[in-house]
């Protein structure tokens, strides 16, 4: 009976996803957030979860441009006549109560009049902080990018 009960609470531990804190509940919904402003091709919110001071770093760790992001990301939106945004937490690690460091996929799928699509699918570490305006995105290092076309 005991050593059942010991395998039943080592399964339930387990079974609970290491990133299910309330840290990673409130960077998720943060995230679903960017994803429905994505939908509405909203600009300004799609990056509404990041800190004043954001800084993004590239595949080969070179810094990226905000200017450059907002000015491809305008013309895709533009080309669009439908956005769908999943971003998905894979693993969530604490470094403190103020901070956590996420492993994010996000797959932006942009839908033309014609049927035609194309897919911007991503990973990245992001690092998030608690800051007076709630938790902000401080720091994304881009692990991998893929933009596909499928065929339709």
């Amino acid at each position: 009976m005991r050593r059942q009960a010991l395998w039943l609470g080592l399964s339930l531990l387990l079974a609970v996803p290491t990133w299910a804190s309330p840290a990673s509940v409130a960077i998720q919904k943060a995230y679903n957030k960017e994803a429905d402003a994505a939908h509405w091709k909203f600009m300004a919110g799609m990056w509404s979860a990041r800190d004043l001071d954001f800084q993004a770093y590239g595949l080969h760790g070179e810094r990226l441009d905000h200017r450059s992001e907002v000015a491809q990301m305008t013309e895709l939106l533009e080309e669009a006549e439908s956005v769908k945004e999943t971003v998905t937490i894979v693993s969530c690690r604490p470094q403190d109560a103020n901070h956590a460091v996420c492993r994010v996929h996000d797959v932006m799928t942009f839908e033309g009049a014609k049927g035609e699509s194309l897919v911007l699918d991503s990973l990245a570490d992001d690092a998030w902080g608690v800051t007076p305006r709630g938790w902000k995105l401080q720091v994304s290092h881009l692990v991998s990018e893929k933009l596909t076309r499928p065929p339709h």
